[in-house]
Protein backbone atom coordinates (compact mmCIF):
# COMPACT_ATOMS: atom_id res chain seq x y z
CA UNK A 1 0.00 0.00 0.00
CA UNK A 2 1.37 3.39 -1.01
CA UNK A 3 1.36 5.96 1.82
CA UNK A 4 3.13 8.79 0.05
CA UNK A 5 1.44 12.21 0.03
CA UNK A 6 1.05 12.07 -3.75
CA UNK A 7 -0.96 8.81 -3.62
CA UNK A 8 -4.55 9.04 -4.80
CA UNK A 9 -7.48 8.12 -2.58
CA UNK A 10 -7.93 4.87 -4.52
CA UNK A 11 -4.29 3.96 -3.95
CA UNK A 12 -4.76 4.40 -0.20
CA UNK A 13 -7.97 2.31 -0.06
CA UNK A 14 -7.64 -1.37 0.78
CA UNK A 15 -8.01 -3.61 -2.26
CA UNK A 16 -11.09 -5.33 -0.81
CA UNK A 17 -12.97 -2.01 -0.55
CA UNK A 18 -12.23 -1.10 -4.18
CA UNK A 19 -13.19 -4.57 -5.40
CA UNK A 20 -16.49 -4.63 -3.49
CA UNK A 21 -17.92 -1.82 -5.65
CA UNK A 22 -17.03 -3.68 -8.83
CA UNK A 23 -18.48 -6.94 -7.51
CA UNK A 24 -21.81 -5.32 -6.72
CA UNK A 25 -22.31 -4.15 -10.31
CA UNK A 26 -21.38 -7.60 -11.65
CA UNK A 27 -24.81 -8.94 -10.67
CA UNK A 28 -26.60 -6.02 -12.33
CA UNK A 29 -24.72 -6.77 -15.56
CA UNK A 30 -25.49 -10.47 -15.16
CA UNK A 31 -29.20 -9.72 -14.79
CA UNK A 32 -29.13 -7.58 -17.94
CA UNK A 33 -27.41 -10.38 -19.87
CA UNK A 34 -29.99 -12.94 -18.70
CA UNK A 35 -32.86 -10.63 -19.68
CA UNK A 36 -31.24 -10.07 -23.08
CA UNK A 37 -30.84 -13.82 -23.61
CA UNK A 38 -34.52 -14.35 -22.77
CA UNK A 39 -35.57 -11.70 -25.27
CA UNK A 40 -33.41 -13.31 -27.97
CA UNK A 41 -34.64 -16.82 -27.13
CA UNK A 42 -38.36 -16.19 -26.71
CA UNK A 43 -38.92 -12.99 -28.68
CA UNK A 44 -39.14 -14.52 -32.15
CA UNK A 45 -41.87 -16.97 -31.11
CA UNK A 46 -43.89 -14.12 -29.61
CA UNK A 47 -43.50 -11.93 -32.70
CA UNK A 48 -44.20 -14.72 -35.23
CA UNK A 49 -46.30 -17.41 -33.49
CA UNK A 50 -46.38 -19.57 -36.66
CA UNK A 51 -42.78 -20.60 -35.98
CA UNK A 52 -43.59 -21.84 -32.49
CA UNK A 53 -43.21 -25.61 -32.07
CA UNK A 54 -45.20 -25.80 -28.86
CA UNK A 55 -48.85 -24.98 -28.26
CA UNK A 56 -50.45 -22.65 -30.77
CA UNK A 57 -51.76 -20.25 -29.55
CA UNK A 58 -50.30 -19.76 -26.08
CA UNK A 59 -52.32 -21.44 -23.37
CA UNK A 60 -53.31 -19.51 -20.28
CA UNK A 61 -50.89 -21.55 -18.16
CA UNK A 62 -47.94 -20.91 -20.48
CA UNK A 63 -48.76 -17.20 -20.68
CA UNK A 64 -48.99 -17.00 -16.88
CA UNK A 65 -45.66 -18.82 -16.51
CA UNK A 66 -44.02 -16.49 -19.04
CA UNK A 67 -45.38 -13.43 -17.25
CA UNK A 68 -44.15 -14.71 -13.89
CA UNK A 69 -40.74 -15.47 -15.39
CA UNK A 70 -40.43 -11.96 -16.83
CA UNK A 71 -41.52 -10.46 -13.50
CA UNK A 72 -38.95 -12.57 -11.63
CA UNK A 73 -36.17 -11.43 -13.97
CA UNK A 74 -37.16 -7.79 -13.43
CA UNK A 75 -37.20 -8.33 -9.66
CA UNK A 76 -33.74 -9.93 -9.92
CA UNK A 77 -32.45 -6.88 -11.80
CA UNK A 78 -34.07 -4.56 -9.26
CA UNK A 79 -32.65 -6.56 -6.35
CA UNK A 80 -29.13 -6.45 -7.79
CA UNK A 81 -29.43 -2.71 -8.42
CA UNK A 82 -30.69 -2.08 -4.89
CA UNK A 83 -27.70 -3.90 -3.40
CA UNK A 84 -25.27 -2.14 -5.75
CA UNK A 85 -26.62 1.23 -4.61
CA UNK A 86 -26.64 0.27 -0.92
CA UNK A 87 -30.43 0.16 -0.39
CA UNK A 88 -30.50 -3.13 1.49
CA UNK A 89 -33.69 -2.43 3.45
CA UNK A 90 -35.77 -2.14 0.26
CA UNK A 91 -33.90 -5.17 -1.15
CA UNK A 92 -35.01 -7.28 1.83
CA UNK A 93 -38.65 -6.22 1.55
CA UNK A 94 -38.74 -6.90 -2.19
CA UNK A 95 -37.09 -10.28 -1.62
CA UNK A 96 -40.38 -11.68 -0.35
CA UNK A 97 -41.99 -11.07 -3.76
CA UNK A 98 -39.01 -12.71 -5.46
CA UNK A 99 -39.35 -15.83 -3.33
CA UNK A 100 -43.10 -16.05 -4.02
CA UNK A 101 -42.53 -15.71 -7.76
CA UNK A 102 -39.76 -18.32 -7.70
CA UNK A 103 -42.06 -20.80 -5.92
CA UNK A 104 -44.84 -20.09 -8.45
CA UNK A 105 -42.42 -20.71 -11.34
CA UNK A 106 -41.28 -24.03 -9.89
CA UNK A 107 -44.87 -25.13 -9.26
CA UNK A 108 -46.17 -24.21 -12.74
CA UNK A 109 -43.17 -25.65 -14.61
CA UNK A 110 -44.12 -29.36 -14.38
CA UNK A 111 -47.73 -28.61 -15.31
CA UNK A 112 -46.55 -26.87 -18.48
CA UNK A 113 -44.30 -29.78 -19.40
CA UNK A 114 -47.18 -32.22 -18.93
CA UNK A 115 -49.58 -29.99 -20.88
CA UNK A 116 -47.18 -29.55 -23.78
CA UNK A 117 -46.34 -33.28 -23.90
CA UNK A 118 -50.01 -34.16 -24.51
Amino acid sequence: MNTSPSATVLDRMPTTTRRRGIDRWFYVCGALVIIGLNVVAFGPSLIAPAGRTMSLPLTTLVAAHATMSAAWLLIFLTQATLIATGRTAVHRRLGIAGVLLAVALVVTGPFIVIEEAR
